[in-house]
């Protein structure tokens, strides 16, 4: 039995939630004895995650894209493809649209899709034409992350609830900093993490900040995250006159110490896949609020392990004082169970089911056979 070869491929490496979910299925993958991982990128951009990686001993590839449709990017895969012997192309976002015509010319039959976030949400209308012809004339495999988004797959794509895996995102529990008291010090501390976005739904956070300043609460948030709603919300954040409880922390390579730091974690999204995030803030052991959207519900339990609300400012402005009010043995409840549901979101959970499909396949295709 010879080792199969895998390609991860991702549009770039930046510090968001898909990115990191393949940072992680790739430490997993380079630990296998069945397996030997690659990342190709089809930007240039080198970030805390590449470096990570590269540290790692992962190697990753560069593709240098240029703006708008790209087709030069189909021939830099293909050549990664033949060079390096790739059996199974994993592919993450819109890289599904370069990299299947690669595989399909280089004769690779494994092509697996991770979808993260509602089918709809996904890609624009045109990318879910292309992505639904390839789900049914060219093999590809869709992996949802959470019940629900199998839900929009098979409503968006017809496909067959029988043929949509589903894989909850995983991170590796033991980097977070578990929660060690949950008394409130001089001032109670929300953190948020999360792509600067329209789907991040900040401006309903700094509405509710600035009811909770108004009523002269001690508190601060901190935001964690970068994006092209950053300098629209850093202006909102100026006007409603709330800098002083509002701490823009830019982009963050590790988020641990902050969500130990921080008395409740909230994520107020519009529409929501399965957050990375929310797994962090979970087995960190935090009190959470969470909009009711996407895969959330599938991760977090009303009342039990988190607060879900409808994304707007009111239910999350009475959320987030009822986090304050109450005494810390009612933080210390949700937290805690909170973390022993995290634990379903592990690394290892996550590695061992993509192994499970990669290794269906490679059966179904006879690849795991000396070359």
């Amino acid at each position: 039995m010879r080792k199969l070869n895998i390609l991860q491929v991702i549009p770039d490496l930046g510090l968001a939630g898909a990115e990191i979910m393949c940072e992680n299925l790739s430490y997993h993958l380079h630990l296998s004895s069945k397996y030997n991982v690659f990342v190709c990128s089809l930007y240039s951009n080198h970030t805390a995650i590449t470096e990570r990686l590269e540290r790692y001993g992962i190697k990753i590839f560069y593709l240098g894209k240029k703006k708008g449709l790209d087709l030069s990017i189909v021939y830099n895969i293909y050549k990664i493809i033949k060079e390096y012997q790739i059996d199974i192309i994993h592919t993450h976002l819109y890289s599904f649209q370069y990299a299947v015509p690669a595989s399909i010319i280089a004769g690779v039959h494994v092509r697996i899709h991770t979808v993260h976030n509602i089918a709809t949400k996904e890609f624009s209308y045109s990318k879910r034409k292309i992505a639904k012809f390839f789900y049914k004339y060219c093999n590809l495999k869709p992996v949802s992350i959470s019940p629900i988004i199998s839900n929009t797959i098979e409503v968006e794509y017809g496909i067959r609830r029988e043929h949509i895996a589903m894989i909850f995102n995983g991170i590796d529990l033991k980097n977070c900093i578990k929660k060690d008291s949950y008394e409130i010090g001089k001032k109670f501390k929300f953190i948020h993490i999360g792509r600067m976005s329209y789907q991040k739904n900040h401006d309903i956070i700094l509405q509710a900040d600035k009811k909770m300043k108004d009523e002269n609460r001690s508190f601060i948030i901190y935001l964690i995250g970068a994006g092209e709603e950053e300098q629209r919300i850093r202006r909102i954040s100026e006007e409603l006159n709330i800098n002083d409880v509002v701490s823009f922390c830019g982009l963050q390579s590790n988020v641990y110490p902050k969500l130990h730091e921080s008395d409740c974690f909230i994520l107020p999204s519009l529409y929501e896949g399965m957050p990375v995030s929310l797994v962090e803030a979970m087995g960190t052991g935090l009190p959470i609020i969470a909009s009711a959207v996407g895969g959330i519900p599938d991760m977090i339990k009303n009342e039990f392990s988190g607060l879900l609300i409808n994304p707007n400012s009111n239910e999350l402005y009475s959320s987030m004082i009822k986090i304050m009010d109450e005494p810390s043995s009612y933080r210390k409840f949700l937290g805690e169970n909170a973390k022993n549901e995290a634990e379903q979101f592990s690394l290892q959970n996550m590695g061992n089911a993509y192994e499970a499909i990669y290794q269906k396949e490679a059966m179904h295709w006879n690849l795991n056979l000396e070359h």
